[in-house]
């Protein structure tokens, strides 16, 4: 409610108070009294009519009302006049609506695709997180991995035999110095996933360094390319643990 229907509300309660007294107080007094009962009890009132002394009772409550009243109406207006209420919006006005176009559906099915690919992941983050640390402390699990990769990356760029030891060469202490830090940070009682982030993002960035270093930029483009789903799904669950957002800056590579 508005401060101004409250204050025309109290108004009409103030006026609806005096008639109702004053109506009473009529209908209160006696018919007959005593000469010593007229002149103990009735009092004078402003019009020269004489009040018992009930009447009068109600009387001085009346007046009480009506200060107590008018103290309220004028701490109102006072109230609305230092703080203005701001002018309310048009009822029945819609905000615009964004169209649904094409776009605007696609961008919906990827954020509920989003959604239910982190829930599933947190929803099995003690068993994926513990599969990830066993596999990182194996060394046939390592070595399996590497040989994969160096694999992944040799057909990508066309390696020959020599070149693929090169490779292997180059790459093989890096990932393993990375691949340790990682265990440090995840295998503990508190894991640090944010921390895992950062340490994914910059294996990645080593191993482009290596890439580029011995086979030229059009190679690393090349292998960054063909890592693009493995790289943004690798960051996207160590993100997801972590509580950032996917869009997070700290997630590109």
């Amino acid at each position: 409610m508005s401060r101004t229907k409250i204050v025309t509300a109290l108004l009409v309660l103030s006026v609806g108070a005096n008639v109702y007294l004053v109506v009473s107080s009529k209908r209160e007094a006696p018919a007959k009294r005593s000469a010593s009962e007229r002149s103990d009890a009735d009092q004078v009132d402003g019009d020269g009519s004489r009040l018992p002394r009930r009447a009068t009772g109600c009387m001085q409550r009346l007046r009480r009302c009506q200060s107590a009243n008018w103290k309220i109406v004028a701490a109102t207006i006072r109230d609305q006049a230092e703080n203005p209420t701001p002018p309310a919006k048009p009822g029945g006005v819609a905000e615009k609506v964004k169209p649904t176009t094409a776009s605007v559906q696609a961008e919906f099915r990827n954020k509920i695709a989003a959604d239910f690919l982190k829930h599933q992941w947190l929803r099995q983050q003690k068993r994926i997180v513990k599969k990830i640390v066993h596999d990182l402390s194996d060394d046939a699990t390592q070595k399996r991995q590497l040989d994969r990769q160096i694999g992944r990356v040799s057909k990508t760029l066309g390696l020959s035999a020599p070149e693929q030891d090169l490779l292997r060469e180059r790459y093989e202490p890096v990932r393993k110095e990375h691949m340790q830090r990682l265990a440090q940070v995840i295998g503990g009682e508190a894991p640090d996933y944010a921390k895992a982030v950062e340490i994914l993002r910059e294996l990645f960035a080593a191993t482009d360094s290596v890439v580029f270093s011995n086979f030229g930029g059009e190679a690393r483009d090349r292998v960054r390319a063909a890592q693009l789903r493995q790289r943004t799904m690798i960051l996207s669950m160590a993100a997801t643990f972590a509580g950032l957002d996917w869009n997070d800056p700290k997630l590109n590579w």
